[in-house]
């Protein structure tokens, strides 16, 4: 269970990932996210790289490791995947809220 640093909901996850913010006057601060909203900023920022317009699919399956979005990603000790996404949390919550209301519901 994660507190999404981004919709503020208590979800359950399965992959731990982290927003590393960075700050020129500051040290760098983590965030957990959670699937969801990975997905959702993943999507877009590999949109945007790719220069994809709106309308147009992604390719399937999104190969993260050569877009250029991914900062890093760590295996733990116990196996577990850590992923980090090197964007600064503002623009992150902006995009998600975007994408949620852009997104038409079921």
């Amino acid at each position: 269970m994660v507190f999404c640093g981004l919709c503020k909901a208590n979800k359950e996850t399965r992959h731990n990932w982290l927003i590393q913010e960075m700050g020129a006057d500051s040290p760098m601060n983590k965030f957990k996210i959670c699937d969801e909203c990975a997905g959702l900023l993943m999507r877009g920022m590999t949109k945007k790289v790719m220069g994809i317009r709106d309308g147009q699919p992604l390719p399937t399956p999104i190969v993260l490791s050569k877009t250029g979005v991914i900062d890093e990603i760590v295996l733990n000790d116990d196996n577990s995947l850590e992923i980090t996404i090197a964007i600064d949390i503002g623009k992150a919550r902006r995009w998600v809220e975007k994408e949620i209301e852009d997104t038409p519901s079921k």
